[in-house]
């Protein structure tokens, strides 16, 4: 019999766990110290807003987009509203040149950042905001923001993004994350932890744009122009109250794509700012930043740990059968007492502590992002909570696969 593997799986699982239970203990933390903050501030001002629409062939989502936009319970003087067509080749311009009050532009194809530029150079307004073409925002979602702006030091507003099309399982998939992914940047945001804008409507004050620098072409711009503002000693919020809405792939290829290009923007934009990894940048750079890059690594070794593992006990197995043929496998086998060395009491009891403390945790943030709770929605989150993990794994192997080929065409 070959050899077991025991001796390397129970570390890996340790150190997961440990690093598991630690990052749910300083996520809950951060909630309990900060709950009676959650509540969106009210703005003693209403500036003036350019929302930038940048839109490639995206005709069938922007007549909602702008519909919803059009639709702000905001002064209409104090809002501006720019979409920049890079360069559709269907019907997008037109679309949008039906709405009145609304600047349309049109440029040859160069990108979203450079779309986005477009309409910075432009604008008139001193809070600036970007909102991709599929996504539609709530009625009050502005005056749920801007009250941030008058807090010192804030550059940045990102309003509580939610998936839109949450019907096949997939998309269940994704508005589960979504949600989760919500509770912690809101708690992140009280720390200057909160690394990512994205384009589901970000708000930025402009002269602060205008100070670091424009958008850049990127593979993850609104990641990259965050990660930009926190270093240069800026903040960024979280509005968890003004609820906005995007499209959210439907089909696994789709959803693939778009998480090995978050993965592979996360890793190279990490590297380029890799001097936030420092005590200057207090949680950020000691704690929040690194527990994330350590937590995807440990998903990729222990999910790799797992295949490995099967593939050994399936030629080990298949070497027993060779050496005693299958009746004496088969008999051997309906004999054999199952013990799994793995799962040894004080390990037991400490995987089912971060279990029971995650999920727990996980009701705690559904309570403040104002999910109904019942038996249905504790067993979905519970689903999701044991099984993301192999979706993860299968996004990091691929990203990994795409950055040793050096394939970063998007």
């Amino acid at each position: 019999m070959l050899p077991g593997l025991d001796f390397i799986g129970e570390p890996i699982i340790y150190v997961i766990t440990f690093v598991t239970l630690l990052s749910a203990i300083y996520i809950l933390f951060l909630f309990l110290e900060h709950r009676k903050n959650f509540s969106a501030p009210q703005p003693k001002v209403l500036p003036k807003i350019s929302i930038i629409i940048p839109i490639y062939n995206g005709v069938k989502y922007i007549k909602s987009c702008l519909k919803s936009v059009k639709n702000l319970d905001y002064p209409k003087e104090n809002l501006e509203i720019i979409v920049v067509d890079d360069g559709s080749t269907d019907n997008s311009y037109k679309e949008a040149k039906k709405f009145g009050g609304v600047k349309v532009l049109k440029k040859e194809h160069s990108g979203k950042a450079a779309s986005v530029n477009h309409g910075l150079d432009l604008a008139k307004g001193e809070i600036i905001g970007v909102l991709d073409c599929d996504s539609t925002v709530e009625r009050d979602a502005l005056k749920k923001m801007v009250g941030y702006f008058e807090e010192k030091n804030v550059a940045a507003v990102v309003s509580g993004r939610k998936a839109k099309n949450s019907k096949g399982l997939l998309e269940k998939f994704q508005e589960i994350e979504y949600m989760l992914t919500l509770f912690f940047w809101k708690n992140y945001s009280f720390v200057k932890g909160l690394f990512i804008t994205p384009g589901v409507l970000s708000l930025y004050k402009k002269k602060v744009v205008e100070k670091v620098g424009k958008f850049q072409d990127n593979v993850t711009e609104d990641l990259e122009i965050a990660l930009r503002i926190l270093g240069k000693n800026y903040d960024v919020r979280c509005a968890l109250e003004a609820s906005t809405h995007t499209q959210v792939p439907h089909k696994f290829k789709d959803l693939t794509r778009q998480r090995v290009r978050w993965n592979y923007g996360l890793l190279s934009n990490l590297k380029d700012y890799s001097f936030l990894f420092s005590r200057k940048y207090k949680e950020l750079g000691l704690f929040i930043l690194p527990s994330t890059l350590l937590i995807n690594l440990l998903l990729v070794v222990f999910f790799t740990y797992i295949i490995v593992t099967f593939v050994f006990h399936l030629i080990n197995n298949m070497y027993l059968i060779y050496l005693t043929g299958w009746e004496t496998y088969l008999l051997n086998l309906l004999n054999y007492q199952f013990k799994l060395n793995l799962w040894k009491s004080e390990f037991f009891i400490f995987m089912m502590i971060t279990i029971i403390f995650a999920f727990t945790l996980m009701i705690y943030a559904l309570s403040n992002l104002k999910v109904k709770i019942n038996l249905k929605t504790l067993f979905k989150y519970f689903v999701y909570l044991v099984s993301a993990g192999y979706l993860y794994f299968y996004f990091w192997i691929m990203t990994l696969y795409k950055f040793l080929r050096k394939d970063i065409k998007w």
